[in-house]
């Protein structure tokens, strides 16, 4: 793993851990989505789809975060592309993962390396204009 991929973890593993601690405090209903175990946090994590080492070190980030939280109730789950039904759907399968970032996710992480594809984009318009209407998700690029 090279120096950048260590400093894209660490970055991320802060912002993490901030918005978690955010949570936490929060006694904003709009902040938190409460399940019957606790608070459950939707993080998307999104970018080419060159990007795979990338996407599963934050992966790994967010799911050490979850094994250290998850006995305080707090439920940490990270969604890529990849998580998606990849079968044949009315709109194509963008439509499914805007629908997702527009509606469910708490949290999108974009993995930026250089140029930025049309569908990150898309994503990155879509979450922005949800966070303008319902102050979620949270963006970290």
């Amino acid at each position: 793993m090279g120096f950048w991929e260590l400093i894209i973890i660490a970055c991320v593993t802060l912002a993490v851990i901030y918005i978690v601690r955010k949570i936490k405090v929060s006694r904003n209903p709009v902040l938190t989505n409460k399940s019957r175990s606790g608070i459950e946090y939707k993080v998307f994590i999104a970018g080419s789809t060159s990007l795979h080492i990338e996407r599963d070190a934050i992966r790994a980030v967010v799911s050490e975060i979850h094994n250290k939280w998850s006995f305080k109730g707090i439920t940490l789950t990270s969604y890529t592309f990849e998580d998606f039904d990849n079968r044949v759907h009315e709109g194509g399968l963008q439509r499914l993962y805007n629908n997702f970032i527009a509606n469910e996710a708490d949290c999108v992480v974009f993995i930026v390396d250089g140029q930025i594809g049309a569908q990150t984009l898309e994503e990155f318009n879509i979450s922005f204009n949800s966070f303008r209407h319902r102050q979620k998700p949270s963006i970290l690029v």
